[in-house]
């Protein structure tokens, strides 16, 4: 055998012994050590370099050539060639490098970079099979070689870049092999520092990412698996504009479960043991992981507007062996941003969910929250049941300070002309305990009650507020309607600043398509924009195409307020000619041509 048999770690005493991995040396069967001055020059030991990395394989004369003299004519290329060869011969010896037709080759020879890969193809092999101890044993020999990159003489050659790539590319994998044998083979700690060293290596590894998660999880750190999460999370969103792959968010909804579960396909059923926790309270410590996970939905994900995700994941932690309270609180940010912004067909069956949940006292903070979103909705839908959730509602204003309760009775009672409520309200101190999201959703239902009341500068100066607490925490949760309601106060007053806001908005839902009640707001700011220029059949056909949009989506309130400014957009329009109004009746239907059904009480008292 031309390459030393079996390729084991070490070379054999009678071999010549070539290391490329982080350093250059080569040494004779004698053991000596072959000195910088006699390769003679760099091409020499590239020779020789590009021979070793092929060890056991002939490699064509071309490849030589295009690889150390790229730049050089065919004969001058052959000529430096052949003095190389006889030149890197009388370094390594005759015997070692051979000439033949079909290129050039090392024979007897022991080089680590074969040797490296040999025992990690053995290792993945044994991985694959389930020989989990003897798989870590082979990773931790391959390891042993891999002191460093691969270097050459001429460090900007294109054959050292390739195959420094490719190198690179095999000892991720085989460090993500070593973490997994590990665990698998319940040793954490080595799992941890393998899945750690495959990070640093690459820290857009998704395999490594799921393995350090499994291995801290296994290690009994439960809040570093987390950590680990998201720091994959941010780098994948902010680098390269993706989220995690299914596989790794699956393995941290299995992190959350505490108990094993199947994994998806590719996953050795070893990950899938590693999920059980490891000296300490299984229970406590999903309880703690859902907490982080659903933190991070309120701090991160409704705030940029991540609403499906959020909703998916606070819906996945549902199904979780968890609290009732717990359950309770993630089934509420899955029906937040639809309660909050106009889907409560969607929103409905989620918070049915988790009034069915028992064993919550109905003081606790999180049945209060669930309360308030059952009664925003029904107060949306304007459904029969709405009159009790609103006595309730009314009743917790006046004897708790609770800010939930407080933004909702301010928005109902805005929406209601219920001025009394409204004032009350107002005069109500703000919880001291109260949350950033909840301040900000009360300031916002704040400005809309002083707009009802007729303090318009009030108004303004609130939503302004919201503006800029929303930017503050990287939020545009509330930016749109709070955006869309600045332009409705200020179109006429303030056009500039209207239109400016009103750009400012599409810009948003340009990037995160809206929920109905924002598309509602949208359209009436834009029709009062339109007003404000004279443009009356466009601020018909917007406020129509708003009431629509309300009435398609079950939001009975809105399509009352949408159809108030369409009135007074149409009052306004009767100014027009005989003439002029009917030439505007096209404009209106064709506003309804996308819709299965047309506006029909705007375009009826249109004609």
């Amino acid at each position: 055998m031309d390459v030393v048999g079996g390729y084991p770690s070490a070379p054999a005493s009678r071999a010549l012994e070539i290391r490329l991995l982080g350093r250059w040396d080569v040494r004779r069967m004698d053991g000596s050590a072959v000195t910088e001055r006699e390769w003679r020059t760099g091409k020499n030991a590239d020779l020789v370099r590009i021979l070793a990395v092929n060890a056991g394989r002939t490699v064509a004369v071309k490849t030589v050539l295009e690889a150390l003299w790229p730049d050089s004519d065919d004969r001058r290329a052959q000529a430096s060639l052949r003095t190389a060869v006889s030149l890197a011969r009388a370094v390594v010896g005759h015997e070692h490098l051979e000439r033949t037709d079909a290129g050039l080759r090392l024979r007897g020879v022991w080089v680590d970079v074969v040797a490296f890969r040999h025992l990690a193809a053995q290792a993945h092999h044994a991985l694959r099979a389930g020989d989990h101890p003897i798989a870590a044993m082979l990773v931790r020999d391959a390891d042993d070689l891999y002191l460093g990159e691969l270097r050459a003489h001429d460090e900007g050659a294109d054959w050292l870049a390739g195959e420094r790539q490719r190198l690179a590319g095999e000892y991720l994998a085989l460090l993500c092999d070593g973490a997994e044998a590990a665990i698998a083979d319940d040793n954490g700690g080595e799992a941890v520092q393998f899945a750690r060293r495959a990070l640093a290596a690459d820290p857009f590894s998704e395999r490594g990412s799921r393995l350090l998660m499994l291995a801290l999880r296994a290690s009994g750190e439960l809040p570093l698996a987390v950590q680990e999460y998201e720091r994959c999370r941010r780098l994948l969103a902010d680098e390269l504009g993706i989220d995690p792959s299914p596989q790794t968010q699956a393995v941290y909804l299995e992190l959350l479960r505490g108990d094993p579960a199947d994994l998806p396909s590719g996953q050795s059923p070893v990950d899938a043991g590693s999920l059980v926790l490891v000296g300490g309270d299984a229970a406590q410590g999903s309880e703690a992981l859902a907490d982080a996970f659903l933190q991070s939905a309120m701090a991160k994900r409704l705030p940029a507007r991540d609403f499906e995700r959020s909703r998916r994941e606070a819906l996945a932690v549902a199904e979780l062996p968890l609290r009732p309270s717990t359950r309770i609180r993630a089934l509420t940010i899955a029906a937040l941003p639809d309660a909050l912004l106009g889907r409560p067909r969607a929103a409905e069956p989620i918070l049915e969910r988790a009034a069915d949940l028992g064993d919550v006292a109905d003081h606790d903070p999180f049945r209060t929250r669930l309360d308030v979103l059952s009664c925003l909705v029904e107060h949306d839908t304007d459904t029969a049941g709405f009159a009790g959730w609103w006595s309730s509602a009314a009743a917790w204003t006046q004897t708790d300070l609770d800010i939930n309760w407080m933004w909702l009775s301010l928005r109902i009672a805005a929406e209601r002309h219920d001025y009394d409520t409204m004032r009350t309200c107002l005069g109500q101190p703000v919880a001291p305990s109260a949350g950033p999201l909840a301040r900000r959703i009360y300031a916002l239902s704040a400005a809309m009650a002083m707009a009802e009341l007729g303090d318009s500068a009030g108004a303004v100066a609130g939503l302004r507020d919201v503006v800029v607490a929303e930017q503050r925490a990287c939020s545009t949760l509330l930016l749109p309607e709070a955006l869309a309601r600045l332009v409705l106060l200020q179109a006429h007053t303030n056009p500039v600043e209207a239109h400016r806001d009103a750009a400012w908005l599409d810009r948003i839902l340009e990037q995160s398509p809206p929920l109905p009640r924002e598309w509602c707001l949208r359209l009436l700011a834009r029709a009062e924009l339109e007003s404000s220029r004279g443009r009356l059949a466009s601020a018909c056909a917007d406020a129509a195409t708003a009431v629509q949009v309300a009435q398609d989506n079950g939001l009975r309130i809105l399509e009352t307020i949408a159809h108030g400014h369409w009135l007074r957009h149409f009052e306004s329009a009767r100014v027009w000619s005989a003439r002029e109004l009917p030439a505007s009746l096209p404009r209106l239907r064709l506003a309804m041509s996308s819709f299965d059904r047309p506006a029909e009480t705007p375009l009826r008292l249109a004609h």
